[in-house]
């Protein structure tokens, strides 16, 4: 969500964006989301610690939450209703940040009058965009997957470890096509390789 805040920043207040970005609320920003994910963790891993646990084998490839309820003899009603609470809760807060981030950054780029400058931000916000919503995907989907009977397990696990394939792998890959000099070399290397083949 920080980078959200400073691209919003950057984009729509430029003028202010050296006092508003200070030090000082830099710290604030990162501190409270760290504190946030501390404390969703620990609320939601703690509300575990009271069950006994019945089974010993993790289906799931990654250790998420779900996968270790179904360790649990009992107890995974109330176990799901908070752990879905903080999907919500979680989820939500960052897809609104987005959404209101990047509402008001459309908005600042359609009414700029400068060509130039609205390309470029344009072009920064939708590969960033393209990114954090792969990366929301790949988080989400195997948490609640985890509640349905419907969702075949190996797909679950497919989707669980690419979060830790595709954002590493795309990222180099949407920025580094951005970058001209890049995009020109692999041009070039494309041409040379065509005309030696014939």
């Amino acid at each position: 969500m920080y980078l959200e805040y400073d691209r919003y920043i950057a984009i729509c207040c430029p003028l202010r964006y050296g006092a508003i970005m200070t030090t000082n609320n830099l710290v604030k920003i990162i501190t409270g989301m760290w504190l946030l994910n501390f404390i969703l963790i620990t609320v939601v891993f703690s509300i575990l610690v009271p069950y006994r646990i019945c089974q010993t084998h993790m289906t799931d490839l990654v250790c998420y939450k779900t996968a270790l309820m179904k360790l649990l003899c009992d107890g995974t009603e109330v176990n799901n209703i908070v752990g879905l609470s903080c999907i919500i809760f979680y989820h939500g807060l960052s897809l609104s940040a987005v959404a209101f981030t990047y509402i008001h950054i459309l908005i600042t780029c359609v009414t700029n009058k400068q060509s130039d400058a609205k390309i470029k931000a344009l072009q920064t916000c939708g590969t960033h965009l393209v990114v954090f919503l792969l990366l929301e995907f790949n988080t989400l989907f195997p948490s609640v997957a985890h509640r349905s009977e419907f969702v075949p397990a190996f797909l679950r696990r497919v989707v669980s470890i690419s979060n830790f394939v595709f954002p590493p792998l795309v990222n180099p890959l949407i920025y580094g096509f951005k970058t001209k000099e890049i995009r020109q070399k692999i041009f070039t290397r494309f041409k040379n390789k065509k005309i030696s083949s014939f």
